[in-house]
């Protein structure tokens, strides 16, 4: 999977879940960040660089509803959390996240969703 364009991929994903499975007002959504394996690279480096796909998963409908790729060294996971999120515009759903989204400032702007 180390040739696999992962933002290719990431943006055709969301299409055909944005047609087959939109989650509706009141679903639940489990929310989280997982490394692609193989895809690290600077291995001896004391910050290694990976690729990681974000995910929203829907509890109620038990399948995935939208991704977003991150890159270590360029991102965060709550900065593409927060563009996933922008991306999918979902009202009404309640979310889980994992403890990582409790940051001390992370309140400080105003996010659309």
């Amino acid at each position: 999977m180390v040739r696999v364009k992962f933002e290719l991929f990431t943006n055709a994903f969301n299409a055909w879940a944005q047609e087959h499975c939109a989650p509706a007002d009141a679903e639940h959504l489990a929310i989280d960040g997982k490394a692609i394996k193989a895809s690290v690279s600077d291995y001896d480096q004391p910050y290694q660089a990976f690729v990681s796909v974000v995910s929203a998963f829907s509890v109620t409908q038990g399948v995935v509803v939208g991704l977003e790729t991150m890159r270590s060294q360029q991102t965060s996971e709550i900065q593409t959390v927060e563009v996933l999120l922008e991306k999918l515009q979902l009202k009404g759903v309640c979310f889980s996240l994992d403890a990582l989204h409790t940051q001390k400032n992370s309140g400080t702007h105003d996010p659309q969703w």
